[in-house]
């Protein structure tokens, strides 16, 4: 069944452009995973199913091979939630070959298309089973979508998180839900209520891929995909078994059991934390005893202001009279502030930007983005004022540190911070909060961070 329907959707595939389907947020699930997330579905005498974000189709046909192998389930009804016009004829014809098959073998088959909007969907009807790959892309607060499921919305919403949420208040009590998404979602401000929905749930299984590269192969999907599992459940089992591999083969490389308590609601935004080895773990018990942040000791990391596209006429390469210093990324080096650094960039704005000037003062500066090949997230530096200018200015992808009283940081501050920052610990407790390659003011802001190792 998979073989089959997996040749399909390579064929669909082969002719709907790349570019074509990325610009709909459309990721097709590799037939390997299909199959294994198909396995992790219950089995009963009868089941209701919702499969949102359908395709194809082949989610649907990864649970009807493990439930024909379990020849337990008599008869089935499947929902699939799939409006892009151009797939709809391949998924009916898909659809009628799993209906072929389960009638082989005596199992009543029935199937409806629901091809609007998802957000439309008849909300009295609820489901055993949820399962999605949701399309990934970012919409606008104001598109039918983020206003039907406002609730969730804050900020910047992608529609994988609202396919999330909306799944979960289809479920029946008890119901199950198995999404493959990107990991963004366990952390950061856009996700918030999404991620507290989620997390009230009985979360029972998470796999993790080591090479974000080969999930969907070719595909250019640059966030690190998950996949979730979980029961609409309020008592949360006492552990949470945490799955790696590599790519889409599914050739499991470790397994771990860990304590829900341990990485579940953590800290003051409520993250999902995903350690992948005994390391991780200890790391996550040593953070989870330090009962300060860098918010509470009155600390706190702005994100520099100067935009510069917006700031055209305000900025130069060269030093010139009434300019001052615009620190970027390209200065932050090797845990060092170099300055200037000549990258063909703009590293001086003018004295009148007043707008985009900050206070002169001792910082540590933290490099917003890194690429994905690098070996630290966390790169920092001090930046001691040594001159006597009143201002210097900051681009906007480096985050800074002040303090929220107004008051300079000492010397010994700054140099205490930047080595905390540049530690294995912090940078490895970073990239368990954050899948990402983007270092947020916010979460730096909410960090645990010792009293005693500052001064």
């Amino acid at each position: 069944m998979l073989g089959y329907i997996y040749e399909e959707t390579t064929k669909y595939m082969k002719n709907e452009g790349k570019d074509v389907r990325k610009k709909k947020g459309q990721f097709f699930t590799p037939v390997n995973i299909a199959a294994y997330m198909g396995k992790w579905t219950m089995a009963k005498e009868h089941l209701d199913i919702l499969d949102a974000g359908a395709g194809s189709g082949i989610l649907t046909a990864g649970i009807m091979e493990h439930l024909l192998a379990l020849d337990g389930c008599r008869s089935i009804k499947v929902t699939f939630v799939e409006n892009d016009p151009i797939i709809l004829p391949l998924l009916k014809k898909n659809a009628d070959y799993i209906q072929n098959i389960c009638e082989n073998h005596n199992i009543i088959f029935r199937y409806t298309i629901w091809s609007d909007s998802f957000f439309a969907i008849d909300i009295s009807q609820k489901y055993d089973i949820v399962i999605s790959n949701p399309p990934y892309k970012k919409i606008a607060k104001n598109s039918k979508e983020a206003i039907a499921m406002k609730d969730y919305v804050y900020g910047q919403p992608n529609l994988y998180g609202l396919f999330m949420a909306k799944g979960l208040e289809l479920l029946k009590e008890d119901g199950q839900y198995i999404y493959i998404t990107p990991r963004s979602w366990v952390s950061g401000l856009y996700y918030t209520e999404v991620r507290k929905a989620i997390l009230k749930t009985d979360i029972e299984k998470i796999h993790i891929f080591s090479d974000r590269d080969t999930v969907f192969s070719g595909e250019q999907v640059l966030q690190e995909t998950m996949i979730l599992f979980g029961k609409k459940e309020k008592e949360q089992i006492e552990k949470i078994e945490i799955n790696v591999s590599s790519d889409s083969y599914m050739q499991l490389e470790k397994t771990l059991s860990v304590p829900a308590d341990l990485i579940k609601s953590v800290g003051e935004e409520s993250y999902l934390l995903i350690p992948t080895n005994e390391d991780d773990i200890r790391i996550i018990r040593d953070m989870s005893n330090i009962t300060d942040t860098f918010d509470s000791l009155g600390y706190q990391f702005k994100t520099g202001p100067v935009v510069e596209f917006r700031a055209k006429e305000m900025i130069s390469e060269e030093p010139k009279d009434g300019y001052i210093p615009m620190f970027r990324p390209s200065n932050v080096n090797g845990g060092r502030l170099k300055f200037p650094v000549y990258s063909g960039k703009a590293q001086y704005i003018s004295g009148k930007a007043t707008k985009l000037l900050v206070r002169n003062a001792n910082s540590v500066f933290v490099k917003r983005l890194t690429a994905k090949e690098e070996k630290r997230r966390l790169q920092s530096c001090c930046y001691i004022s040594k001159n006597n200018k009143e201002y210097i200015s900051i681009e906007n992808h480096v985050n800074y540190l002040v303090k929220k009283d107004g008051t300079p940081l000492s010397q010994k501050e700054a140099e205490n911070i930047h080595k905390i920052l540049s530690s294995d610990e912090y940078d490895v407790y970073f990239r368990l909060i954050n899948g990402s390659t983007q270092v947020n003011a916010r979460e730096l802001n909410y960090f645990p961070l010792r009293k005693e190792e500052i001064v």
